[in-house]
């Protein structure tokens, strides 16, 4: 699991508890930054391999395995995920966690 606050973050394993000090995001998440998200709001893994980060009413794919934000990013969250505009989240998203059961939680 990672962490986001005020352009750091934190690595997360649940079985091994926090890994080192807090890193800044520019320069350890290439594309972010450039794509306006040093300091996303919620990220959430979501498929095999990508991670969503959420920053105001925006969203962007970052591919893992490429170590890179996948090109056509950032796009807005209205429109992009079903039901969120609806349910009052297109404005943004504050917190997010995969449950692993096929259940997300926002």
């Amino acid at each position: 699991m990672y962490f986001f606050r005020v352009g750091r973050y934190l690595r997360y394993d649940r079985g091994d508890d926090v890994s080192g000090d807090p890193h800044p995001v520019a320069g350890n998440w290439p594309g972010l930054a450039e794509a306006g998200f040093s300091e996303p709001d919620a990220a959430v893994n979501l498929e095999a391999g990508n991670l969503y980060l959420f920053r105001g009413a925006q969203y962007v794919r970052y591919n893992v395995a490429a170590d890179s934000v996948d090109p056509g990013y950032p796009l807005a969250i209205a429109g992009n995920w079903p039901g969120f505009s609806e349910a009052g989240f297109a404005s943004g998203v504050d917190a997010a966690v995969n449950w692993g059961n096929g259940k997300l939680f926002f």
